[in-house]
């Protein structure tokens, strides 16, 4: 996607994506990895070109096949950690595809380096770092699948509504509301009485083992700060719920299988703990002193540009503030 719509004749005429054959050879093993490399090049090209000739004052570039090779492919390269032998065995030519998509993102930075001007600021952030998949980790609940079986939504014509949040460890659910919705049903004053009832039918909910399925449910219509459209309640699946075949409705079993969907081709997941480095005048050499949080990038950016900070960020702030200061030369501060 394209905007203005002028640019797009210019970047089909001058752009060419064309990945080494080397990376080519050590990457692209099945097609969902091959598109994963040919998009990353493709992002890098456009945005190479579109710097060239007018540098911005800021400009971003996001790489998603790090964070993709390693959920697909961190079995193959270690395989002491397969926890589902069925998966079958680890595929030795699949085994070098995380440091060989490390290596073509070296060269990345490498060629934004050189195409940087002498000037520039540099900040290299990774949200999230990998590791193998936790057997916890290996399920994701499909909300809507279990409000479908509930009988609560059908489509974008029931009571309730949700969406699957892969990686949210609570996950939402909104009320079907006219005028507010594209399909909604409800009328705004009856909110609150339809998601009371979703909140008490979730609870009753009991697993195999006669336990809750949801350890958390909350019902947020009428509390402080909620507004039509915001999520109208907020659950959390029970361990229980890793482990159940089935789940009881009050007298109806209904099949727990299609709700805890098992990621068959992901054998990585993620890990806290990322990386930030910034180059560039005014930036203070050295290691950072104390961790660097999400909450500092945004407004450590906007500082570096002259711009003022955004109170909604800076209430995620932490303590001492969103600009990561440790990290600015002592002279550019004052």
């Amino acid at each position: 996607q394209v905007h203005p719509p002028a640019i797009e004749t210019m970047l089909a005429e001058r752009v060419r994506v064309e990945p080494s054959q080397t990376d080519i050879d050590a990457i692209a093993h099945s097609d969902f990895l091959r598109d994963t490399l040919f998009e990353d090049a493709r992002a890098v090209a456009v945005f190479l070109e579109l710097v060239a000739d007018n540098p911005p004052d800021f400009a971003a570039l996001y790489l998603s096949g790090t964070d993709v090779v390693q959920h697909v492919t961190w079995r193959h390269m270690d395989p002491s950690t397969q926890e589902f032998p069925q998966d079958g065995p680890p595929d030795p030519g699949l085994a070098g595809v995380i440091e060989a998509y490390y290596r073509f993102v070296d060269g990345v930075l490498g060629d934004i380096v050189s195409a940087a001007p002498a000037d520039a600021t540099l900040v290299l952030v990774s949200d999230h770092g990998g590791g193998p998949m936790r057997p916890a980790e290996a399920y994701h609940f499909q909300l809507e699948v279990l409000l479908e079986a509930l009988g609560l939504m059908d489509g974008n014509r029931g009571t309730a509504l949700a969406i699957s949040e892969l990686y949210r460890h609570d996950k939402s659910i909104w009320i079907n509301l006219e005028n507010i919705e594209a399909d909604g049903i409800i009328p705004l004053n009856r909110a609150g009485e339809v998601s009371r009832r979703i909140r008490e039918r979730l609870r009753s909910l009991r697993t195999d083992f006669g336990t809750p399925l949801f350890e958390v449910v909350v019902d947020r219509v009428g509390k402080s700060g909620w507004k039509p459209g915001d999520p109208a309640l907020t659950v959390r699946f029970a361990p229980d719920a890793l482990l159940t075949a089935t789940i009881d409705d009050g007298g109806h079993e209904i099949d727990f299988a299609p709700i805890r969907l098992r990621h068959n081709d992901v054998s990585g997941s993620h890990r806290p703990d990322g990386i930030i480095v910034v180059q560039g005048p005014g930036i203070a050499p050295g290691r950072l002193e104390t961790a660097a949080s999400l909450y500092h990038v945004a407004p450590t950016l906007l500082y570096l540009l002259g711009l003022p900070q955004d109170a909604r960020m800076l209430a995620l702030a932490p303590a001492g503030g969103g600009v990561l200061q440790q990290a600015i030369d002592p002279s550019l501060l004052d």
